[in-house]
């Protein structure tokens, strides 16, 4: 057995195992560009879920704090 296909199951003609060689090769690059897509989706999703987030407006936590201007003399 080899890579989960029986010797038996493949044919003794050239010709017929240069197409399925080449029906694999397709086959494999389209796996990988699948792959691929799914990576660059994961890491978007990864990015928008944990990436820094810019503030919209004046944020309710920024009245916890008492500003005191220092009067500054000379």
């Amino acid at each position: 057995m080899t890579d989960g296909i029986r010797d038996t199951a493949l044919p003794n003609d050239i010709e017929a195992l240069k197409v399925l060689i080449a029906v694999r090769d397709a086959t494999i690059e389209r796996l990988t560009r699948h792959a691929e897509l799914l990576q660059e989706q994961l890491n978007l999703a990864i990015a928008r879920r944990y990436s820094a987030r810019s503030e919209k407006g004046p944020s309710p936590q920024m009245g916890l704090f008492e500003v005191v201007p220092t009067q500054r003399t000379s």
